[in-house]
């Protein structure tokens, strides 16, 4: 294995100081991480690592029934999330009712504001007036806030119209 010096980084060093090991990704398109002389790692800038990858984005097909929609909206959600690829202006919408119900002919607004109040818990928050559970019991961090996501998907109701939207957005590849 041929080794370039100028790639190789310490494990101390990527602990240490993150920003200078981010400077390096930004000349160097991947980094080798050393620890006790020897290779241990590598970090790959985006990159590079949907060279490596070869995953192409493909829309996500709403024939793809094997997966559940509660599951889908929550794993490509979440992706999209992390991936910082929805702006702030459709997070706010994505908390109207009006706007949710256009959008994927939900009863509920997709998402939910979190009120950081210790007084009133998440078990409560994630319920509608009625005592029904509607909300998943995880938090999401978007923009400084903390969301609850809608768990009220239906196949039949839901996947078509979330599946247009996604693909809108990102064409997010479920395996992706």
């Amino acid at each position: 294995m041929n080794i370039d010096v100028n790639n190789i980084i310490s494990a101390g060093e990527l602990a240490i100081d993150s920003d200078k090991v981010n400077d390096k990704l930004a000349e160097k398109p991947e980094l080798i991480i050393f620890d006790n002389n020897r290779p241990q790692f590598v970090i790959l800038s985006l990159e590079r690592f949907e060279q490596f990858s070869g995953t192409e984005k493909k829309p996500v097909q709403p024939s793809q029934p094997d997966v559940k929609i509660g599951k889908l909206v929550q794993d490509t959600f979440l992706r999209m999330i992390d991936k910082d690829i929805l702006p702030k202006s459709e997070i706010d919408k994505l908390c109207d009712l009006e706007y949710s119900n256009a959008t994927f002919n939900l009863n509920f607004a997709m998402l939910k504001v979190f009120d950081p109040n210790p007084e009133i818990s998440i078990d409560t928050q994630k319920k509608d007036k009625n005592g029904y559970n509607r909300y998943y019991k995880y938090l999401l961090n978007i923009y400084d806030k903390q969301y609850l996501l809608c768990s009220q998907w239906n196949e039949h109701l839901h996947r078509q119209k979330y599946i247009e939207w996604l693909n809108k957005w990102s064409p997010i590849n479920e395996e992706d």
